[in-house]
């Protein structure tokens, strides 16, 4: 899956993880298992990223089940040493999971934690429609610590929706201390960040069974991830 930062008003970090496909889905009844989406070239979201301190649109984003960038401006990129699950499918509430794994933010390269959680089910509205969601939190902490500085930790909550396959709502924000400062109690050293809100504007389904055929034809395999 490939995500491309278009008409943005200034730089906004958006942590956006790649999630890897494997090949069976289906529309999920509330409460139970979420399996694994499936592969699907044809399938397009458009998102809306709300600055959250202020309420103002922070752009537009577009993502993809294909092999390259859509046209546009990618404001950072973030790269994984290998393909790493935003979520362990087969999802149901009260799973926790950790991974630990390399990123390459804009050419510089850290060791990160993530950590993560299915809260629980939850319908919500966004302008794309209303959907029933299972709700995800995930914590990252990306060891990028300098000596003035702590390593950055990301926090996001993502609604899934086992429906489309993909998230239409996702809450992230970040933040480090600045240890130059000294110890505060109060938290006067922890430094924000950026603090988005991105939303689902609109989507295309597509066809997953095509898109399986062309696989098959072209003798690849969707790649499927097995967690314990």
């Amino acid at each position: 899956m490939n995500y491309s930062a278009l008409n943005y008003q200034r730089a906004t970090t958006v942590w956006l993880s790649v999630i890897v496909l494997a090949a069976c889905a289906s529309v999920t009844p509330h409460g139970e298992l979420a399996p694994a989406p499936a592969l699907n070239r044809d399938a397009v979201w458009n998102y809306q990223v709300i600055n959250a301190y202020n309420g103002l649109e922070a752009g537009q984003l577009q993502s993809i089940d294909d092999w390259g960038l859509l046209d546009g401006t990618l404001i950072n990129r973030v790269e994984y040493a290998y393909p790493e699950p935003a979520y362990p499918f087969p999802l149901q509430a009260g799973r926790n999971w950790s991974v630990n794994t390399t990123v390459t933010v804009n050419q510089k390269t850290f060791a990160a934690n993530v950590r993560g959680q299915a809260l629980g089910w939850e319908r919500i509205k966004v302008p794309a429609g209303e959907f029933d969601t299972l709700k995800i939190r995930r914590q990252v902490y990306l060891q990028d610590q300098e000596w003035w500085r702590s390593g950055t930790e990301v926090y996001e909550i993502d609604w899934y929706a086992p429906e489309l396959q993909q998230i239409v709502r996702r809450d992230t924000r970040s933040e480090y201390r600045d240890v130059a400062r000294g110890r505060d109690p109060f938290g006067g050293n922890v430094i924000k960040g950026d603090w988005n809100i991105v939303e689902l504007t609109s989507y295309r389904a597509g066809n997953a069974a095509a898109t399986q055929r062309r696989l098959d034809r072209s003798g690849e395999r969707s790649v499927k991830e097995t967690y314990n």
